[in-house]
C-alpha cells in the first residue's frame, strides 16, 4: 500500500462473483492481504472492488473492520425482487413500488437514494 509505488498505476476494477466462496479458499495470510487492501482502497484510490453475491454471503462480514472500511452500505444494486425487504443496501426511503419489481428491474442506491433502472436481458435470435 505504498502510494509512491503506485502512482502510476491505471485505476484497477476488481469484479468479484461470491466473496464467501473467494475467502473461504484463501488461506490466513492470503486472506488477510485481500483485507488490507480492500480496507485501504480509498486511500489509494487505484482498485476499486465491485461485490456480486447474495446478501447472506455479506452478513458474516459486514461487522468486521475490513468490509465497513472498504464498502459503503449505502450505494449499492439490487437486482430483481426483494429491495424494499432487505437490509444489505441502506435506501433512505422506500418507495411503495420498489417491493413489485421483478427481475428484469433493479434498485440502484447511491448515498440512499434509490432509483429503479431497467436491466438489458439477452436478446436470442
Amino acid at each position: 500500500m505504498n502510494l509512491r509505488s503506485i502512482k502510476d498505476v491505471k485505476n484497477n476494477l476488481v469484479v468479484i462473483f461470491g466473496i464467501d466462496k473467494l475467502i473461504g479458499k484463501l488461506d490466513d495470510e492470503h486472506k488477510d492481504a485481500l483485507f488490507d487492501v480492500i480496507q485501504n482502497q480509498k486511500e489509494v484510490l487505484k482498485i476499486n472492488f465491485l461485490l456480486i453475491d447474495t446478501p447472506l454471503a455479506f452478513k458474516p462480514y459486514e461487522y468486521e473492520d475490513w468490509y465497513k472500511a472498504g464498502f459503503d452500505s449505502s450505494n449499492g444494486i439490487w437486482v430483481g425482487m426483494g429491495a424494499g425487504n432487505q437490509y444489505t443496501i441502506n435506501l433512505s426511503s422506500t418507495p411503495s413500488y420498489i417491493n413489485t419489481i421483478t427481475n428484469d428491474y433493479a434498485v440502484v442506491s447511491k448515498n440512499g437514494i434509490p432509483v429503479v433502472v431497467k436491466l438489458i436481458n439477452e436478446i436470442k435470435n
